[in-house]
């Protein structure tokens, strides 16, 4: 298991994304057990949302930047996922850092589930970003290339100010349903878990509120580690 300490080697400084307290937070190159088969992915903030396999993933040793990745492959039926505790709630936003290997509509990227797909964000078939509550969709400005590592967010709050957003482009706003579940799906969505996802992962925070423009500033920032 690699102990470095969670902060960045980029532009960010100091800046952790500890600092602004996640409900969790999980780093390719921190809290990984096992490397072609990988049998935990511990979360960083002290919450104890640890993610475990339903089938094991793989650590990448060099995926984006030169950094590590988790990487999922659809045809294997990889996913990863937190069984219990309240992950994504109605006020919840996800920053994920990762690259979509292939385009593949409506692949659960992140789900939250308890029996059901309550709030999951999900590609497009020609690379839209979405973010999905219920029967209601949202897209981002600007799409997901094949291989190419990116990064955004999507903000699922339980008043008319949902909001997603694809690396530099402009945030883009609505009201989609209020989202809830108890625990986390990484590589796969569904409460019977399928479409599964051919993805890598070199980071995710997910946070109990929307960060400040100050905040969201820090973590582009701090991003400056991934190449962006």
């Amino acid at each position: 298991m690699n102990a470095l300490k969670p902060f960045s080697s980029g532009s960010g400084g100091g800046f952790s994304p500890l600092d602004l307290s996640p409900t969790a937070w999980y780093r390719a190159d921190l809290g990984v057990t096992g490397t072609s088969s990988v049998t935990k992915w511990e979360e960083q903030s002290g919450n104890g949302h640890d993610l475990v396999p339903g089938t094991e993933p793989e650590l990448v040793a060099s995926g984006i930047n030169g950094k590590p990745t988790i990487k999922f492959v659809a045809a294997s039926f990889e996913y990863l996922e937190v069984t219990s505790g309240s992950i994504i709630v109605p006020e919840t936003q996800i920053w994920i850092v990762f690259k979509l290997n292939v385009v593949t509509s409506g692949v659960g990227m992140i789900d939250a589930h308890s029996g059901a797909q309550l709030a999951v964000i999900k590609p497009g078939a020609s690379g839209e970003f979405n973010m999905r509550a219920g029967i209601d969709t949202l897209t981002a400005t600007g799409t997901i290339s094949a291989g190419v590592a990116t990064y955004g967010y999507a903000f699922f709050s339980t008043a008319t100010s949902d909001a997603i957003k694809l690396a530099e482009e402009d945030e883009v706003t609505g009201t989609i349903a209020a989202a809830s579940g108890t625990g986390l799906r990484v590589g796969a969505r569904g409460g019977s878990v399928s479409n599964f996802a051919d993805i890598e992962y070199a980071d995710i925070l997910i946070l109990p509120s929307k960060a400040s423009v100050a905040n969201a500033a820090q973590i582009v920032s701090y991003y400056s580690r991934y190449g962006f």
